[in-house]
């Protein structure tokens, strides 16, 4: 299966990106991480410090599969457990004239599979914003099942914010690996359901 996007190590000409994002409010206000704005030294020493310490937490560039190359987001697996065999989605942050499309999607599928089959876990979680729709489809209808909400867990924005928890085993990717269900048709179909649901509780 060829996926729209390839996920790479950093490289410290990324930061000027990155910091563009970090920066931008409005793809920030909905995630679990806090808002502020730094500058671009500050961003070149964080994407050093992420490059040289990834023992326990790895960052990934998302870059365009059709040979440009270009970097359009970024993504992180962090507390990588090789013990338990467990480890944390750290969120996705894609650049906004990318949402469309595939992209989110095969970031995912690709985030699983290096998660799953080359760091060999066996569970992996992740958390968003309870009012965060598209991230709450987003994870369902890839399998990962709500196993909590921590009540005004989150301070942002000038409010406290419910937390969804969400995980998957790597039984159940596996089986939903197996028979065909991450085609981007199953997932197309379980995202409408998914979406439909949702709305009917508003």
């Amino acid at each position: 299966m060829k996926y729209s996007v390839y996920l790479r190590p950093f490289k410290i000409t990324d930061a000027e990106k990155i910091n563009k994002w970090r920066n931008d409010e409005e793809i920030q206000k909905l995630t679990c991480g806090r808002y502020r704005k730094v500058s671009l030294e500050i961003e070149k020493n964080w994407v050093q410090e992420k490059m040289t310490h990834n023992s326990v937490e790895e960052y990934f560039s998302i870059c365009l599969n059709d040979g440009t190359d270009e970097m359009i987001g970024y993504f992180c697996i962090r507390d990588i457990d090789f013990y338990n065999r467990r480890c944390v989605f750290g969120g996705v942050v894609i650049d906004p004239d990318y949402r469309d499309g595939s992209y989110m999607v095969d970031t995912h599928l690709l985030a699983l599979e290096y998660a799953f089959v080359h760091l060999g876990m066996n569970r992996v979680s992740g958390s968003c914003l309870e009012e965060h729709t598209i991230s709450r489809v987003m994870v369902e209808m890839l399998g990962f099942e709500l196993e909590g909400i921590e009540k005004e867990s989150l301070y942002k924005a000038h409010t406290y914010h419910n937390v969804c928890k969400y995980a998957i085993r790597y039984s159940r990717y596996s089986a939903l690996k197996e028979t065909g269900q991450y085609s981007l048709m199953e997932i197309a179909k379980r995202a409408k359901k998914i979406m439909k649901q949702y709305k009917q509780t508003k």
